[in-house]
């Protein structure tokens, strides 16, 4: 009878800790016996190493779950490859680390190749531990045309974009670009080569997916010309081209 007692009354003692919990300050918390981090669970880290946003939150032996990780977290948002990040808890030691990345469009080739978000901003990534599929641009082929402040980079950006998110075509490399803003492509597996403007719009994508899409493997090369408004022209692609 005594222990039944004794086991009901930590219960209720417990019980009573839970619901004051909201009640107590946060430095409070931080001082309950058995809360120390013994797990970090961490989420959404590619471009990111998952220990370099653990070594973020400074946690060092004896840090309690419910330490104030806002100051971490806001140093961790400053990162060029971060958009966001969240911190929850899951009693009584582990802590829930979700990172959103910022997500890389195309890669620069100017010396060094690098890559770049839809933004243009140089995104720090380490491209020998995460090999990245994306077109290459580079700015020595432009001809000056992508301006000091970004802004023809950032509208190249985006038409390869749209491009790439409305149908089958897989950008190889941006070729060159006029002062009209037309772009030159060269698509993979390096058959096709495409012109198009720089207002590329949803029925342009479609049309150049209806072609892709006619095509067979080994095909000759061709380049398909989506720079008027009513019309697409396809024609069989040489040097001369260029």
């Amino acid at each position: 009878m005594r222990r039944r007692l004794l086991v009901i009354g930590a219960a209720v003692t417990v019980g009573a800790i839970l619901v004051t919990i909201p009640l107590w300050s946060t430095p409070a918390l931080r001082l309950l016996p058995g809360f120390s981090v013994t797990e970090v669970e961490i989420s959404g880290t590619h471009l990111l190493a998952a220990h370099e946003a653990y070594e973020a939150l400074g946690i060092t032996e004896g840090t309690s779950v419910w330490a104030d990780f806002e100051p971490a977290l806001a140093a961790l948002r400053t990162h060029p490859v971060v958009s966001e990040a969240s911190l929850t808890r899951r009693l009584p030691g582990t802590l829930r680390l979700e990172v959103r990345e910022e997500r890389p469009v195309a890669l620069l080739q100017d010396g060094v190749l690098r890559a770049i978000s839809l933004e243009g901003a140089i995104l720090p990534v380490d491209l020998a531990r995460v090999p990245l599929d994306l077109p290459v641009v580079r700015p020595a082929a432009l001809r000056g045309e992508l301006d000091a402040a970004g802004t023809g980079l950032r509208a190249l950006l985006q038409s390869l974009e749209r491009l790439e998110a409305g149908g089958d075509a897989r950008i190889s490399e941006v070729v060159s670009m006029d002062s009209d803003g037309h772009m030159r492509l060269s698509l993979d597996p390096g058959s096709v080569t495409v012109l198009m403007p720089a207002d590329l719009s949803e029925l342009r994508v479609a049309r150049l997916n209806a072609v892709l899409g006619s095509r067979s493997a080994g095909e000759d090369p061709i380049e398909i010309d989506l720079r008027f408004r009513d019309q697409v022209v396809v024609r069989p692609f040489t040097d001369g081209n260029r």
